[in-house]
């Protein structure tokens, strides 16, 4: 779907879980998030690309790009690690063990949206779910009730700044062909 016009978005190529699986998240790093500011249930997601600022016509062409890559089957991740960004005071849950599919989504993305303009970030990728920000303490570990999340695509986001903070909305959904 394209932009209106020359207006600018804060896009990201996301897996975006079903409502359930966001509330198992969510509840899952409930008992973690001891201090900082929890993320909402209706925005977690596990980031494959940050994209920034788009106009429509780089929307566009983004858009295009992820829809020609060749796509996995259906998987499943398990999200049993927690972990913490010191820097960014960022608390998180992830993937002790990345499944092929998942590193191939990743790579294969990235590399179909270079051409674009796209600048991969130079530090290794991380999977994983924000679950909470302006979190100072150092946490890492199992989490104790692993959460599955069922992969049947993945999405284009945007970041809407809101009074009440972020919310992250489903631009495209971009359905695995396998």
């Amino acid at each position: 779907m394209a932009g209106q016009g020359n207006a600018r978005k804060r896009l990201f190529f996301a897996i975006y879980p079903d409502a359930t699986t966001r509330r198992e998240l969510a509840d899952a790093a409930k008992p973690l998030i001891t201090e900082g500011k929890p993320s909402r249930a209706d925005n977690l997601h596990l980031t494959l690309a940050f994209i920034g600022m788009a106009d429509a016509a780089y929307q566009d062409r983004l858009t295009e790009k992820a829809s020609q890559i060749k796509t996995p089957r259906p998987f499943s991740i398990t999200i049993d690690r927690i972990g913490h960004f010191h820097k960014a005071r960022i608390l998180w849950l992830g993937v002790n063990q990345p499944p092929p599919e998942l590193v191939s989504l990743h790579d294969n993305l990235v590399s179909a949206i270079q051409p674009c303009g796209y600048k991969a970030e130079n530090r290794p990728w991380t999977p994983h779910v924000t679950v909470a920000r302006k979190f100072r303490k150092a946490l890492s570990g199992k989490l104790e009730q692993p959460v599955v999340v069922r992969v049947e695509g993945f999405s284009l986001m945007q970041s809407v700044s809101e009074p009440g903070g972020v919310r992250y909305v489903e631009v495209e959904r971009f359905l695995f062909s396998g």
